[in-house]
This record gives C-alpha cells, structure tokens and sequence, in this order.
C-alpha cells in the first residue's frame, strides 16, 4: 500500500514554514486513521469468520488457497486485506480522480464489486455465481438420495419448486420420510455470514403456509462466501436429517473454489459489459 503525500509544489505554495507543517502533519494524520480504518475493517472481517468458522475450516481454506492457480489466490489473499486495485484504493493512492463505482456511483470497495452492486445484482452477476455454486451443492444430493425422495430445485433441468410452492422459491426443497426439507444457499460478503443465516432463517420461517401439499418443514441454510470460506456443521446436518452421506471435503473445497473463481471474474469484469451467458469456471 503506497503512502498518501503532500504535493511539494502545494508546500511550497503555503504562505508560511509554519502553513506547510501543518499541511504535511495533516496529510501524515490522514493517512495514518486510513491505514487504522483499513486494519479496523480487517480485524472485523477475521474476528467474524474466527467466529463463524471452525479451526479446521479456516485452516483448510488457507491451505487450498495455497495449492490453486497463483493469480486467484493472490486475489483471495488481497480482497481479504483490502488491497484490491478497487477505484477507492486507487482514489486513496492518488491513482485515480474518484472513488466511486462507475455502473452506480457508490463507493467501489472489495465488497461493492462483488457483492453489493445494485446494477451488477440486476445484471444477474451475483445469480450467476450462486447458482454455479449450486449446482455443485445440489449434485450431492442427487447422487445419494433414495428412490423415493422428491427433489425440487430452483436451477433449469430439475423439478421447479412452482410445483410445490405459491410464492416462495427455495434452492432446494427434499421430500424425505413425509417431511420437506428446505436448503437455502446465499453467497454473501465474509462478514455476513451469520447474518445472512438469520435473514434467510426469518425469511422461511413459515414455508408451510405456501406450500401446495400438507406436510411439515424443517428449514436450514448454507454460506459460502464471496471468497469460497464455507461453514459446514449445517450442511452436515441438514445431510443427516435426508439420509444421505455429509460433503466430502474435495466436493466442499470445489465450492469455495467456485464461488471464489466467480467472484474473480466478477471482479475483472466490474467496469466491462457482463456477458448474456457466461460460463462458469472450470478447473480440475
């Protein structure tokens, strides 16, 4: 991270030695609480994911990271420590006239690209990588599920929850052992992890109520974050509760790899056109 300076000509510029110390004390001074906030912002994003992941599951994404292609990682361990060339880096290197997010005019930080542009979420970029992520959630499923079990699933080539629901449209709806069994996947910023749990928690609350069958519900929820850190204790219940195996940890590293190569792409093409069918990344 380059330090922000004082133009020399505008010290020279100032009417006294006593002008121009104060000039550059000030400029010192500013850029010091920025290196603060920025550190303040980073201990938030790692005291929430200490908090809402395991050891191991820290751990694991570190080390995955570690094995994958260089140029995504690096990304990884950037958007992490806030160092990302985003415009209000750039505005704050003395890179670039604005700040701001030229599809919006917010203030383009990490999270912005790649989670939180309203013109980016209506071009369906977000979309994309959620349902990328999925797929590879729901193959699990599919794979283990027993001959009598129903599987509804908001993707094309499934059974479309329309067929169960009048208003709601879950990711993936079971019908095992005369329950349904709902999975809602959100693919959200590192520090809304728990949040969004709760938000899709309060959400479905009552799925029964707009359901087209009499039967009772039992809800759960899936995070995998914009950077690919997964929280599986969830996920290994909600397997357990319809009878098929827990995730495999190649299948639950392959997701966090997905939405992570996602939101590379995102990124790089935060000032392009977006594609009108992009294809999901692919790696081995």
């Amino acid at each position: 991270m380059h330090r922000a300076k004082t133009p020399f000509h505008d010290l020279v510029d100032s009417v006294s030695k006593k002008d121009a110390a104060e000039a550059a004390k000030s400029a010192q001074l500013a850029d010091r609480l920025q290196k603060l906030e920025d550190l303040k912002v980073q201990s938030i994003l790692l005291k929430t994911l200490r908090s809402a992941l395991t050891g191991t599951e820290l751990t694991n994404w570190s080390n995955h990271i570690a094995l994958i292609n260089p140029t995504i990682s690096n990304f990884a361990r950037k958007a992490l420590m806030r160092c990302l060339p985003t415009n209000s880096n750039l505005f704050r290197w003395g890179k670039l006239p604005t700040d701001s997010c030229p599809n919006c005019s917010g203030l383009e930080t990490e999270n912005h690209i790649l989670n939180n542009c309203p013109v980016s979420a209506q071009q369906g970029r977000y979309t994309w990588r959620h349902n990328a992520v999925l797929r590879l959630l729901t193959s699990h499923i599919q794979t283990h599920l027993s001959g009598d079990d129903e599987l509804f699933v908001d993707l094309p080539d499934f059974k479309n929850p329309e067929e169960l629901y009048t208003n709601i449209l879950p990711d993936i709806t079971v019908l095992h052992n005369h329950k349904a069994y709902i999975l809602e996947l959100t693919c959200c910023y590192e520090k809304n992890l728990e949040s969004s749990m709760l938000y899709k928690m309060e959400k479905y609350k009552d799925p029964a109520s707009s359901c087209k069958r009499s039967i009772p519900f039992v809800v759960a929820t899936a995070e995998v974050s914009s950077l690919g850190f997964i929280s599986t204790s969830r996920l290994t219940k909600f397997c357990t509760s319809i009878g098929v195996p827990p995730y495999p940890p190649d299948l639950l590293r392959r997701m966090g790899e997905m939405a992570l190569r996602c939101s590379f792409y995102i990124f790089c093409c935060r000032h392009k056109s977006w594609p009108s069918s992009p294809t999901e990344p692919y790696f081995h």
